[in-house]
């Protein structure tokens, strides 16, 4: 959406790097992350005739990045900075207040919710930070938390690598990018089982622009997988069904 068409000059640039939009779950909706003298502003974008906008400040925090509209439309979660720390925080449409979900020194990044509302997946440093740097830099592994009484569950999937961008499926299951082997690809892990398989083999990655950048989405009736593949200097976005890729189960060691 072009700055004019939101009829707003003020608005300094797109969130574009390290973050993306979300759908409502009507699909009449979108929103987004910008920036705005300096701090991150939510704007919301009705898709029809009148196109309607509107801005959502969160006092307190600074920047915040990549909105993620919870599956029953009532709250957005997004990644927000304050005071130098990353937390997940929790807007509610209703009483327009923001809560904290997280409150540690350990970096939430990536939210995604669950179809039945029930768990919020993400990637953290957590484990990274109690077990060391792998080749200099911190690692990002799966966590999931409860909604209702906000305790985290933390994945053990491939240790050292990072684990990014994890995706619910409509059976509660989660994909997500790994470069466990070197290569950034597509896998999917069973929360009940414990089981984890590649569903993709490519040699020059499934990425955005950095590796922080979302680069996987699933869609609102969990039917259609998309994801960015970066290759002979351009980006594609493909579409695919979970039955079109050839699943191999991977030892999550």
């Amino acid at each position: 959406f072009p700055s004019h068409d939101m009829g707003d000059s003020h608005i300094d640039q797109f969130n574009s790097i390290e973050s993306a939009g979300t759908w409502s779950p009507d699909s009449k909706r979108y929103a987004f992350d910008v920036y705005e003298k300096g701090k991150s502003i939510l704007i919301i974008k009705s898709i029809d005739k009148n196109g309607k906008t509107e801005k959502i400040r969160f006092p307190g925090l600074t920047a915040f990045n990549n909105p993620a509209w919870s599956p029953d439309g009532k709250s957005i979660v997004v990644t927000g900075q304050k005071n130098g720390q990353t937390d997940l925080w929790q807007y509610d449409f209703k009483t327009k207040k923001i809560r904290q979900l997280t409150n540690d020194r350990y970096a939430e990044v990536l939210p995604a919710g669950s179809s039945d509302g029930s768990m919020i997946a993400f990637s953290t440093d957590e484990l990274a930070l109690s077990r060391g740097r792998n080749n200099g830099a911190w690692q990002m592994n799966l966590a999931v938390m409860d909604v209702v009484s906000g305790s985290v569950d933390n994945i053990d999937v491939f240790p050292g690598a990072d684990n990014m961008n994890p995706q619910f499926d409509k059976d509660g299951n989660l994909y997500f990018l790994s470069n466990r082997d070197g290569f950034r690809n597509l896998y999917k892990y069973d929360l009940r089982g414990k089981k984890v398989w590649q569903l993709t083999n490519i040699t020059t990655g499934i990425t955005g622009i950095t590796p922080y950048s979302p680069a996987l989405t699933i869609s609102e009736d969990k039917d259609k997988i998309l994801y960015t593949h970066y290759s002979n200097h351009e980006y594609v976005i493909y579409q695919a069904k979970a039955e079109d890729f050839t699943a191999v189960e991977t030892d999550p060691t």
